[in-house]
Parts: structure tokens; sequence; C-alpha cells
């Protein structure tokens, strides 16, 4: 017959005995713990102290701190069991108390704790240690250029690098003034090892400080402008730009391919972006005013190309020459003058009956046959607002007869103007 199951007989089992007294005891603490004792008090241990607040009243008195080491302390705090049991390091928040900082130096400084949330109930009853050590320094802001670093890099076969664009270009710097003296540098560094085929923009790169001994600065107690800065690296494409020159004040009839000149230089290496190179015309680097002109008279031109265009030839300047022995010149008297454009309001005279001393210029044979009578002065009205009496005009020079002479120098005239 089976024997069985007593409840009572479990008591005779040492081993069921003891577990049994131990949970007894643990539930008895427990209710012991919640009821009797609900709060408790216990040590937060490293608890950070944020010395560099943005507010911070050493500010207004211009100055920073120095060597801002991460420094923390023990908390006691008193609550809820239950609500200590979840507290962090994170829920308090300590801070020294910056009342007796008036000037540079070394400080002893209180330190001062409160809750982050203030919803959760609990009392902060300790801090250890109770100070911090903070040194200060006058507080300096400074602007530094930004320079790039890139290793590695290189262009492919017919192209070049350009010059590498940081953005921003400057960094402005606010920290103790011992450490602004202290920087050489400000750097943006990228490893690229790669040959680029176009322009590339690499973004977020990270901002490097540098002091005069080299070595890399830490951040910690200043305050940037920016922290990550952008940089473009151009690739061009090489070229040849032709060079040129233009004229001003040319005569009616005057074919400027007649005239003859040299240049010191006529054309120049050049890099730019492919689109632009592909698309390149003749760049004018200057004018020649033949009102002015000067036989044998070199002139000099400022060779300034579009901030498009790199120069890599090294020139900065062409100097233009009209060759002696393809132009003459000579002096006549003209005699035909002739008024155009008037307003039929008004009857126009002109009182002179010549201009002498007119200056021509052009191949010599070419002037050997040339007549007073070749030359015609023409004294255009047609943007003038007459009024009655005498003034003196502008008169311009044709030369219908040749395409290859004209009349250098300013000249003018006297006309009587007339009411109809």
């Amino acid at each position: 017959m089976k024997k069985r199951f007593s409840f009572s007989s479990l008591f005779d089992n040492k081993i069921f005995v003891l577990i049994l007294s131990l949970a007894i005891a643990i539930g008895a603490w427990l209710i012991v713990s919640f009821n009797i004792y609900p709060e408790m008090e216990i040590t937060i241990k490293k608890v950070e102290v944020l010395k560099t607040e943005a507010d911070a009243a050493y500010r207004s008195r211009g100055l920073n701190i120095v060597d801002a080491e991460d420094d923390f302390v023990d908390i006691t705090v008193k609550g809820a069991r239950g609500l200590l049991q979840t507290l962090t390091a994170q829920d308090i928040r300590v801070v020294p108390i910056y009342s007796s900082v008036e000037a540079p130096g070394i400080y002893n400084l209180p330190l001062t704790a409160s809750r982050v949330d203030a919803q959760k109930n609990f009392q902060i009853t300790g801090i250890s240690p109770k100070d911090v050590t903070v040194k200060f320094d006058v507080a300096k802001s400074e602007k530094f250029p930004i320079s790039a670093n890139v290793i590695g890099l290189s262009a492919a076969e017919d192209m070049i690098l350009g010059t590498i664009s940081v953005f921003p270009g400057d960094l402005t710097i606010n920290a103790p003034e011992g450490e602004i003296d202290r920087i050489e540098r400000v750097v943006v560094e990228y490893d690229l090892n790669e040959t680029l085929t176009e322009s590339r923009t690499i973004m977020q790169l990270p901002i490097t400080i540098y002091d005069v001994n080299g070595n890399v600065m830490d951040l910690k107690n200043m305050t940037l402008s920016s922290e990550t800065a952008e940089i473009t690296i151009p690739v061009l494409k090489q070229g040849t730009m032709k060079l040129d020159i233009a004229y001003l004040n040319v005569p009616e009839g005057f074919n400027t391919d007649t005239l003859t000149y040299v240049m010191s230089v006529d054309e120049i290496s050049v890099a730019a972006v492919e689109s632009i190179i592909d698309n390149m015309g003749t760049q004018i680097v200057g004018y020649i005013d033949l009102a002015q002109f000067e036989i044998g008279k070199s002139t000099v031109f400022d060779l300034n190309l579009s901030s498009a265009f790199t120069n890599l030839s090294g020139v900065d300047s062409i100097t233009v020459t009209f060759p002696k022995d393809k132009l003459s010149s000579d002096k006549i008297r003209v005699t035909d003058l002739r008024v155009v454009n008037a307003s039929e309001e008004f009857e126009v005279t002109i009182d002179n009956q010549s201009v002498s001393n007119v200056t021509v210029i052009g191949p010599e044979e070419e002037l050997a046959q040339l007549l007073p009578t070749s030359v015609l002065g023409v004294v255009d009205l047609g943007m003038m607002a007459l009024k009655e009496g005498s003034s003196q005009v502008y008169v311009k020079f044709i030369i219908p007869s040749s395409d290859s002479v004209w009349v250098a120098g300013s000249y003018s005239v006297v006309i009587t103007v007339k009411q109809k």
C-alpha cells in the first residue's frame, strides 16, 4: 500500500526548515524596511563637478577657467527607499560657488549640489569633498585663419590642383589669455590618398589647434565659433590663353587690322575648371586710345585675370609696342568743316574757317598721298541741347579715302546758333 504524503512531515527535513526560515526572515526584513523604515540614506559616487557653465559669474568679470580638469565628488542623499534605488550621478548637479572670484588666480571654491529634476523628492545631505580648486585667467577673444592640410592629394594627368579653400575661413576663439597667446595655427586635416579627376568638397572636418611647439592643444578651456569646417579642393584643367589688345576712339571707317604691334607676351598658360577652359576666348589685356596715340611709345598693361583662372606662367604685365618703322605722322590744315544732326529749329554756323595743326598718323606711303581736302571735320550736334549764342564744341575727323590713316588728338571749333 502506497504511503500518503503529509505536509507536517516536511518539517522533519532540516534543509526545508532552513530554506523556509531564510525566506521568512527576508520577508520580515522587507516589511520592516518599507513600512517601519520607509526612508534611507545612500551615497552616490563620482558625481561630476560642472565648472564651465555659460552663465557662471566669473565670465562677467572677464575671466576664464584654466586647465579645467574633470573633478568628481560623492553625494549623500536621503529619501524614499524606492526612489533612491533608481538615482544615478546624472540626477544631481554640482557646481562651484563663484562669488569670491574677483581676479585671475587659484581659488578653493565651495560646492553646492541640487536636484536636476525638481519632481524627484529627495534630500542632499552631504558633499565629499566640499570644495574644488580652480584656476582663473583673463578671458580673451581672437580670430585665427583656418588652413587645410590634406595628405595624399594628387590630380589626374593634364589636371592640376588649385588652392584649397576652407569654410569658414576664420575661427574666433574665446579662451584664457595664456591659452590664446600659445596658439600658433588652426588647421583642418584630412587623409585623402586619392587621385582626383574633379573638384571635391569634404564637410564636417574637425578643427585642430596647434601651439607654438607644434603640439595639439586641449580645447576644454576654449569656446570656438565653429567646431568643424569644410574644405573644397579644386581640380583644374590646363589651357593656353591668347592675349590681345583693343582700341578706343576708333575713327569712322578706320580699319584697326592695318595696325602692326608687338606684344611682349601674346599667350600664357592658365588653369581653370574644365568647362571654363573649354569655352575660353581671347583675353583683352588693355585698350589703346587712338586719340592719344604716340608713335614708338610702349604701353604696359597689368595682366588682370578673372578669379576663375590660375595664371601658371608667372607673367603679371604685358608691354605693347607699335614699331616706328610701320607708322609715320604729319600735321595738316583741315578746311572742310561740316555740321550734322542739327535741330531744324536753329541755324548753326561754324565760325572757324579751318582747323590747323591736325595730326594724322598712318603708313608713310599713305600720308604722302594725303591732301588736306581728303580730311573731313564733322561737328555732330545730335546729342547737344542747343541754345542761341556762341559755344565751343568738339570736332571729329573722318578720312573717307583711307582706312589706314587716322587723326590723333583732340580739337574744337566755335559755332554760332540762331533761332530760325
